[in-house]
């Protein structure tokens, strides 16, 4: 956040809430994410703006994250509050290995958010 008040600039820092499973997913880390699994995190968590694990993997195009969270049986429709899901994610990222990725393991490329964008529209925007 940024506040401006004449002749005076404050900048407030934003703390996101995510589990210990999305920080390893937004890493990349595949044993910090198999062992918050065999810990017993919850696969399908959500973070403050309603995304799981495999949401947040999809962002940070960590394949081998995706492969181990729909390996433990994460879903790859699940979708986050404004109605992203992974592949649509991925597609906003500009993760295009990520996206044949998904499209392969079963995303559906036509579905749409809340506003109404169809992901492979999203894709082929980027």
């Amino acid at each position: 956040l940024l506040f401006v008040i004449p002749h005076l600039l404050i900048v407030a820092h934003v703390r996101r809430y995510q589990s210990r499973l999305h920080a390893a997913c937004e890493r990349n880390d595949i044993q910090a994410v198999r062992q918050a699994l065999l810990d017993g995190a919850a696969i399908d968590a959500r973070n403050d703006d309603g995304a799981t694990p495999l949401l947040t993997a999809a962002a940070a195009g960590a394949d081998d994250v995706l492969a181990e969270l729909l390996d433990a049986g994460a879903g790859l429709e699940e979708c986050d509050d404004g109605g992203r899901t992974p592949l649509m994610r991925a597609c906003l990222a500009k993760r295009t290995a990520t996206v044949l990725f998904l499209i392969q393991a079963g995303a559906k490329p036509l579905s749409c958010d809340r506003e109404g964008m169809i992901q492979i529209l999203t894709f082929s925007l980027i």
